[in-house]
């Protein structure tokens, strides 16, 4: 995804890159861990909407939806935070485009009055980079854990 606009982007679906992304959702927020480089993550707020509306297959339209729908955001200037968080995204090998496009699952509304708007933001941490590449978890074969890889 090297210079993506909303119009390249148009009908497009993308998925966790597995098996080497990991992610938890913990109260609010989810945590990924890239498990080749161990880099891990924090998505929080409108971060963790868009992260959601991947996992259920949706595709560019459905997640600015999927924001405008929770937060006191236009669609307008949803579009171009997307546009831009996806791109971080796959430069971070977090996300891959899906194959084919899918129709994904609905936009969860939350009921209630929508919430005050922040960009999605992706947070980076190194710092346990080091330990997690030491786990045995990397020593597996490309089905992922817990298979490992032959001798």
């Amino acid at each position: 995804m090297s210079d993506p606009t909303f119009a390249s982007l148009q009908g497009k679906s993308w998925r966790l890159n597995t098996p080497d992304v990991s992610s938890e959702l913990i109260g609010g927020e989810v945590v990924a861990i890239h498990l080749p480089t161990g880099m891990y993550y924090s998505l929080e707020n409108a971060a963790s909407v868009v992260w959601a509306a991947i996992e259920r297959g949706s595709n560019f339209e459905q997640l600015v939806q999927a924001l405008s729908a929770t937060y006191e955001v236009d669609v307008a200037q949803a579009q171009i935070d997307t546009v831009n968080f996806l791109k971080e995204l796959v430069d971070e090998k977090l996300i891959v485009e899906a194959p084919e496009s899918t129709e994904g699952g609905p936009t969860e509304a939350v009921p209630g009055e929508k919430k005050p708007y922040f960009a999605p933001k992706l947070e980076k941490f190194p710092d346990l980079q080091d330990l997690l590449m030491i786990d045995p978890i990397h020593e597996v074969d490309q089905r992922g854990w817990p298979h490992t890889k032959p001798e």
